[in-house]
């Protein structure tokens, strides 16, 4: 036995209903660019840390095949969507750490330039895979 979604269904589905898939990634990447700077290489040799850091990085892909379904965006505009969402969140998590000691040492120019192009790196990168199969089974 063979279970599948159809293709055609599930891309209709999308398309029909852009607003929310939008204000949901959005959302997403505003939450990322906000909690996840910078990124930490200390914690790796942690796992529950590392887990962290790679569910919501595998996240971030899906987020950008899914924005990319719905709204059949040019690859440009996927990655500028994520880039000026993860720039907003920077700014908000900046602005309320501004003054701290441990903000003051994670923002470099280097850490700011990897991080404001990494996320959306990710998200570009999940919006140029062109099927995602989430069920398959071929068993009795």
């Amino acid at each position: 036995m063979r279970v599948e979604g159809n293709r055609s269904h599930q891309q209709s589905f999308l398309i029909r209903h852009k607003r929310p898939v939008k204000n949901v990634t959005g959302i997403m990447l505003l939450i990322v660019g906000f909690a996840y700077f910078p990124i930490n290489l200390n914690v790796f040799g942690r796992f529950p840390e590392v887990l962290s850091y790679l569910l919501t990085f595998y996240t971030v892909g899906l987020m950008g095949n899914l924005y990319k379904s719905s709204t059949q965006s040019a690859s440009h505009k996927v990655f500028l969507f994520a880039f000026v969402l993860n720039l907003i969140g920077l700014n908000i998590r900046i602005g309320l750490e501004y003054g701290e000691a441990s903000m003051v040492n994670a923002l470099t120019p280097t850490n700011v330039l990897v991080y404001i192009l990494f996320v959306p790196a990710l998200f570009w990168m999940g919006s140029c895979i062109k099927e995602i199969q989430l069920v398959k089974y071929d068993g009795e």
